[in-house]
């Protein structure tokens, strides 16, 4: 996707964690703007503030995870690792139903992270109800190479540059 821009108005940034007080921490919520049953849109988490902290710039092993297998519930389409963003590209969802987006990443100095972005799908579908979602695919970007995993099968997808 050469020249692809996420969009700001669903872009999260990930800090990590935020202390509440009395010594308690705890992860910083990221929710995503809503959308439609019938929508694919991309929704991006930009790791540079985390990145930055610890004076990484690589993200060496990104994984991100669908929250169920049931038939029309949120699917990831598409996977995009680029610079310090992760951008899942969901499509389907059950209208009120809000899903987490499970987000596994670690560096090439070797921090990790593991983390929940959530999304909202709205009742209100205006061209009806979607069909049932494929199966459920779990993403993964390892050393610039893409993979995918539809239960037991892993797909090798190159990344053109």
């Amino acid at each position: 996707m050469s020249g692809y821009v996420p969009s700001p108005a669903r872009t999260l940034p990930y800090t990590g964690w935020m202390a509440t007080g009395d010594p308690a921490v705890v992860p910083v919520p990221m929710v995503w703007p809503p959308k439609q049953p019938t929508d694919v849109l991309d929704f991006t988490v930009d790791l540079l503030a985390w990145l930055k902290d610890g004076g990484d710039d690589v993200l060496e092993v990104v994984t991100v995870t669908p929250p169920t297998a049931t038939p029309g519930d949120v699917t990831i389409n598409v996977l995009n690792v680029g610079g310090s963003s992760v951008t899942c590209w969901l499509g389907n969802g059950q209208g009120g139903a809000v899903y987490p987006i499970e987000f596994s990443v670690s560096t090439q100095q070797g921090r990790t992270a593991s983390f929940d972005a959530t999304v909202a799908v709205l009742s209100d579908t205006p061209n009806g109800t979607p069909g049932p979602a494929p199966a459920p695919v779990t993403w993964q970007f390892t050393n610039g190479r893409l993979d995918y995993r539809t239960g037991q099968n892993l797909i090798y997808l190159p990344l053109l540059t």
